[in-house]
């Protein structure tokens, strides 16, 4: 569930490993909540996703499915494992998806509509396993995994900091 402003909430539907789509849900006042419609992201074998403004990213097994609002169809971005974990920049110049095999791929530019196959990612990789969980503080991506180590990217100046020692 996302509730990326006031008056909508964006639901993923369906289960992880299985089909799922993104629906809209309107809220005008907590009296008078409808669905609204569904968005145009579909995957067949779904993992995260994420929402921030006008932007909606689906994971589909190795595939990065993203859309904004007013293109007429969501866009895939291919990476090389199973797709874990993703965030869209809340400053909206990249999308960041953490793979099984503890690489995370700096998709710039992806918000930008043009065309896929001239996107390259950036790579950058600390984590020995699966990303599992990635946010964003200002120009700082966060990301963890199963090994307790929560890394701090700075984005703007490519440096990076550890917070050891959480329980895996």
């Amino acid at each position: 569930i996302h509730w990326p402003s006031p008056g909508n909430i964006i639901v993923t539907l369906g289960h992880e490993g299985g089909e799922a789509w993104m629906e809209r849900i309107t809220v005008s006042s907590l009296d008078t909540i409808e669905k609204s419609e569904t968005l145009p992201l579909r995957a067949k074998k779904a993992g995260p996703s994420d929402v921030f403004d006008d932007v909606a990213a689906l994971l589909d097994n190795k595939e990065l499915c993203l859309w904004v609002e007013g293109w007429s169809a969501p866009l895939r971005y291919s990476n090389s494992r199973t797709a874990t974990a993703v965030a869209i920049d809340p400053l909206r110049r990249y999308v960041a998806v953490g793979e099984a095999g503890g690489v995370v791929r700096i998709w710039w530019g992806a918000l930008d509509g043009g065309p896929v196959e001239h996107l390259v990612p950036a790579r950058w990789q600390w984590h020995s396993g699966p990303v599992r969980a990635l946010a964003h503080s200002g120009p700082l991506l966060l990301s963890a995994g199963d090994e307790g180590v929560l890394c701090i990217r700075n984005q703007e100046d490519e440096t990076t900091n550890f917070i050891p020692r959480f329980s895996s």
